[in-house]
């Protein structure tokens, strides 16, 4: 068997250095741009022991871009009270700076993008603020959603009681969300970035601090083909329904589909947010789909 290759390049952003991780057997095989979402890194994608779905990919042929956004996993500095990026600076500034890299490596090749949680919302405001710069062909989300709108008790402990009330509290104690302190993630959160989230998920109007208004853009924008992944224990931070809403949101009801990974359906667990790719059952269960919808666009 080829071995497997790892790299990782360091980006310089202002002050900030950001991490790119690289995971290939064939460098010529086509790109796929894997992103994380908020208060996770980019390990999310990938484990020590060589497992997830960054590896399982670059074993099928694929040239895998892994980021970590600033503050996060090996990007430097750490997220505290100094950090000042939130979602603007990703859209703007990092992203950008991750795609001029991998087009430095790969030069103008079809990429497919992926997104877990928030990191997919992240890669839609950037298709629609900067259209037509990418030739990005697919798209694969998991548990991905522009707004929240579930009701259950389990929101109100998970959302607005911890990650809103008490988030509020904290941010003000500590001057960013420290979620790592408390168990509540894998990464803290910058405190621009968690106010910046509030206001996305909250409001029907999607637009940016900086006054960019991303609602006005859909349907201006050709936005590429997607599969979402949802799992059935994913009830509140990726749930079934928010996900539908966010393809209607983006009007791309004609080519894109929805994975609704439970055991109901014939999958092999009834997947929750983080596990839908975590989970030592991903690569015989719902993984080869990934590759048989970037295959097929």
């Amino acid at each position: 068997m080829i071995p497997l290759k790892q790299e990782s390049y360091f980006l310089q952003c202002g002050k900030e250095t950001l991490h790119l991780k690289r995971f290939y057997i064939d460098s010529d095989g086509e790109t796929a741009l894997l992103l994380h979402g908020s208060i996770e890194d980019g390990r999310i994608y990938y484990s020590k022991s060589g497992k997830g779905l960054a590896p399982f990919l670059a074993r099928q042929g694929f040239d895998v871009f892994v980021p970590d956004w600033s503050g996060k996993g090996q990007s430097k500095p750490p997220v505290s009270k100094y950090s000042t990026h939130g979602q603007t600076e990703a859209i703007t500034l990092e992203l950008p700076l991750f795609l001029s890299k991998i087009k430095e490596l790969k030069g103008d090749r079809p990429q497919h993008w992926m997104g877990h949680s928030w990191g997919g919302t992240m890669l839609y405001a950037y298709l629609l603020r900067f259209p037509n710069l990418e030739n990005v062909v697919s798209m694969c989300h998991f548990g991905v959603k522009r707004r929240i709108t579930v009701w259950s008790w389990e929101r109100f402990w998970v959302l607005d009681f911890g990650w809103h009330f008490l988030g509020t509290i904290l941010t003000k104690i500590y001057g960013y969300m420290p979620t790592k302190i408390y168990n509540f993630g894998s990464e803290n959160e910058p405190l621009k970035f968690y106010q910046q989230i509030n206001k996305w998920f909250k409001t029907k109007k999607w637009v940016d601090d900086d006054g960019f208004d991303y609602s006005a853009q859909i349907g201006k924008v050709n936005l590429p083909p997607a599969r979402f992944f949802s799992g059935k224990n994913d009830t509140v931070l990726g749930a079934l329904k928010d996900s539908k809403l966010l393809i209607q949101e983006l009007k791309i009801e004609n080519k894109s589909e929805i994975v609704f990974l439970a055991k109901a359906n014939g999958h092999l667990e009834d997947y929750d947010h983080i596990n839908m790719l975590t989970s030592k059952n991903c690569e015989k269960d719902h993984f080869p789909m990934v590759v048989e919808w970037m295959v097929g666009n």
